[in-house]
């Protein structure tokens, strides 16, 4: 290991201490507590419901949404999920992974919440695919991101969609009215 650093075996996941103390910070206020609003919610903030049940993972998204200037809230479960759009208001977008282990899925969570609400769902998924891609195609999502990718395919998927949902809104306040 370089440097001297330690290591811990947690969750299955290894979190390397001197390395980074927001990583272990953010793991220990995260982790601990999935369910966590933010302390302060900037008002002019777009704030992101995150949908996912690897911890490194939430660690990660995390910190590089909060980088880009998001409030994020996180979640590991669908469940969770649809309780939290139930209970906070505000929330203009989820990203969803679409495997959440035992339990509902993300396409069942993204399927609940979009018959009361109408936020845009972006879909996160380790695995490639025509199947997975159909999954996604029958719920009004608004894109899907493979989880190994970058920091800025996150921040232009999270833009995009924003944008898209916005249009959208705009063109049915037109047809309304």
């Amino acid at each position: 290991m370089q440097g001297g650093q330690e290591k811990d075996f947690v969750n299955n996941h290894f979190i390397y201490h001197g390395q980074s103390e927001i990583i272990r910070a953010k793991y220990n206020l995260i982790i601990g507590n999935a369910s966590r609003l933010p302390e302060v919610i900037m008002p002019d903030t777009k704030t992101i419901l995150l949908v996912e049940d690897e911890d490194l993972l939430v660690i990660l998204q995390t910190d590089w949404l909060e980088r880009l200037g998001f409030n994020v809230i996180a979640v590991s479960s669908g469940e969770k999920a649809i309780e939290v759009t139930q209970t906070t208001l505000g929330i203009d977008l989820i990203l969803m992974d679409i495997n959440l282990g035992p339990g509902m899925d993300g396409t069942e969570a993204a399927s609940t919440i979009l018959k009361d609400h109408d936020i845009p769902v972006v879909f996160l998924s380790s695995h490639e695919g025509e199947e997975i891609v159909e999954r996604t195609k029958e719920i009004a999502s608004y894109g899907y991101v493979v989880k190994d990718g970058d920091m800025t395919v996150l921040d232009a998927s999270v833009k995009m969609a924003m944008k898209l949902h916005e249009a959208h809104r705009v063109l049915k306040k037109k047809e309304s009215g």
